[in-house]
């Protein structure tokens, strides 16, 4: 189904992750009741699709753009298109995971239900973004500083060779490897702590377990 996926261009995306979590679902068991995902390969078409108006969206601009020698318009409809896609890509996540539990089966008998936000994911991911962004920011200025204290005004033409014939390059190099490393690891952290557990934790709380009383 990946395959197809990328065969169809992603038309094929929300048929493969319905038949993979049917294929997944209908193999697990909680003791020796067993688990039944439900639906067809239709059931998510509906949630994903923001994601085809995004890039419907986004072709649309780039060409009415083009056609009319309008670069502004066609730069600021790519990222208004791309947030949409972004917008788009979580609605889908979300409401699909929802229509899949509405759909599952336990031992034939109990249901579930699951009624997770959208706008709430998106507030996560958004923290998680900006967060990211403000690590990023830092990180220049820690190089900038560190640049101007070994080498001088980094904004002077003279500034690189400065630094080179003061013999400080591999120090600086050392330097930004480190740091590079070390904003990796913050960026996951950010992840972690504002963007991952935050909707995973909306997740569960907003799935409801039916006639669990027949277990």
């Amino acid at each position: 189904w990946g395959l197809i996926s990328i065969l169809t261009l992603g038309l094929a995306m929300p048929a493969a992750r319905f038949k993979l979590t049917k294929f997944m679902q209908d193999r697990t068991y909680f003791g020796t009741a067993k688990f039944e995902q439900g639906g067809n390969w239709k059931l998510l078409y509906g949630a994903a699709k923001h994601i085809l108006f995004a890039i419907l969206f986004i072709v649309a601009i780039a060409v009415i753009g083009g056609v009319a020698n309008l670069p502004g318009l066609v730069v600021a409809g790519i990222l208004l298109g791309y947030f949409y896609l972004l917008v788009a890509f979580v609605y889908y996540q979300t409401v699909g995971y929802n229509r899949l539990m509405g759909e599952m089966k336990l031992d034939g008998v109990v249901g579930f239900s699951a009624t997770a936000s959208t706008g709430t994911v998106i507030m996560n991911v958004l923290a998680g973004f900006g967060m990211t962004i403000l690590a990023v920011i830092g990180f220049l200025i820690i190089m900038f500083i560190l640049g101007m204290a070994l080498g001088g005004n980094l904004l002077s033409p003279d500034a690189m060779e400065s630094i080179f014939m003061s013999g400080a390059a591999a120090t600086l190099g050392i330097l930004m490897f480190v740091l590079y490393l070390g904003l990796i690891a913050v960026i996951c952290g950010i992840v972690m702590v504002f963007t991952t557990p935050p909707n995973f934790s909306h997740f569960v709380m907003q799935t409801e377990i039916r006639n669990s009383d027949s277990l």
